[in-house]
Parts: C-alpha cells; structure tokens; sequence
C-alpha cells in the first residue's frame, strides 16, 4: 500500500508583513449657515453680484439731505470798501450842505407865468427881472408856444432871488440871415473885421424894452409860487 504524503511547509520568510491601514472616516461637516456674511460698511459702493449676462448694478449710498448751510459774506472785499467811501462822501455833502448851504448864496424862489400880446399867447419872447435892490440879481427866461415862461438867475440856477423887480419883455426878429460861429470865424479871417451886426426889429412895443416905461412889475417872495401873468397891450 502506497503511504499518504505528508503536507510540505513553505519555507518561513524573514520579510515583514505590511499591514494596510484601515480607511477613515471623515467626520461630517457642519453646515455652513444661509445667511450672508456681515462685512464692515466702507466708503466704496458695494457692488451687487448680478446673474450671469446682465450688467452688475452698482448701490449708491445715500446721503443725507440737512438744511442749507448760510453763506457767509466777506464784507471787507474791495467791492464793499468802495460802497463805503461813497456813502460816507454822500453824508459828508448833505451835512455841509445843511450846515453851509444858505452861506454860499441866497436862497431862489422858483418863479413863472405866461404873457399874451393883446390876449394871444405870445411865442419866443425874453422875459427880463431887473431887481430894484442891490441885494437882488438878474434874472431871464423865455415863453414857448404857449406863452408860459420860467425864471432863471445866471450863475446861481433855477428861480429868483426874493425881492422887488421891474419887468421888460421884447421879441427880435430879423430879416437878414445871421452868420453861425464858422462863418464868423471865416468873415474875419478875410476881411480882417467882426461880422457886422444883422438889423434887428422888436416885435414888441418898444416901451415893454425898457425897465422904466414897462409898467410891468413883480414882488417875488420866498418860498412862494404865485405864477406871474404879464398882458402887453
């Protein structure tokens, strides 16, 4: 009989076994929380996200609306500083005036009236106020087309001095053509002479001319404003 084989051995190794390390299980991670992130507030607009093709809308911050701040005024300017000086030259004139005014002249009485020459008015006449004292002065005017006149003393303006006065009235006309300033000028020039005087003829009787055959006359007061009515027969 055929005897049973014996199991062989493997022969005993000297190489170290690897032993593979168990996987590990990752530990499950908590879910993060829906709510957006709070970030700091900056001076840049925030920029909102937009979808995928659509342009990104940009977030202004708004301002607060407060009321309007005064604007200040620098009255020293130079525009102000001349203000100033002219107000203050404008007072200083009127209290002179107020002071000295009634120094530096007599004071004139605002003065008119009208003539008529046998009840029409009469056009382009000289009215003269001869005074009858020293203390009064000259005074002219003239009427218009209605015969209305207003009074004038050279050198001190509009009026008459107060005072008693003797009135002429006379109206010149002449026929011949009078020179105007160049043709005088050039008259002279040639001849060596003054243009001779054009003859002249008085509208008016001759004894309104004169200041002691006009019978006219007139009492000026101060402050007053009587017109005058002179009518030449």
């Amino acid at each position: 009989m055929t005897e049973p084989r014996k199991p062989i051995k493997a022969p005993a190794s000297n190489v170290p076994l690897i032993k593979t390390p168990a996987p590990k299980t990752a530990a499950p991670k908590t879910p993060a929380s829906k709510m957006p992130p709070v970030r700091p507030p900056t001076d840049k607009p925030a920029v909102v996200k937009a979808p995928t093709g659509e342009t990104p809308l940009i977030q202004v911050p708004t301002e607060k609306v407060g009321p309007p701040k005064p604007t200040q005024v620098d009255w020293l300017k130079p525009p102000f500083l001349v203000a100033y000086g002219l107000l203050g030259l404008l007072c200083l004139v009127g209290l002179y005036k107020w002071l000295f005014g009634s120094a530096g002249g007599p004071d004139l009485t605002r003065v008119r009236g009208t003539v008529t020459l046998e009840g029409k008015p009469l056009v382009g006449a000289v009215v003269s106020f001869h005074p009858v004292s020293k203390d009064g002065g000259v005074a002219l005017g003239a009427t218009d087309r209605f015969g209305h006149f207003g009074m004038k003393t050279p050198g001190l303006g509009n009026g008459v001095v107060p005072g008693e006065y003797r009135v002429t009235v006379t109206k010149l006309a002449s026929e011949e053509k009078m020179m105007d300033p160049d043709e005088a000028k050039q008259y002279t020039s040639q001849t060596g002479k003054l243009p001779p005087s054009p003859k002249v003829t008085n509208l008016v009787p001759a004894k309104f001319a004169s200041s002691e055959t006009s019978g006219l006359s007139a009492t000026v007061k101060p402050g007053a404003t009587t017109p005058f009515q002179f009518d030449l027969k």
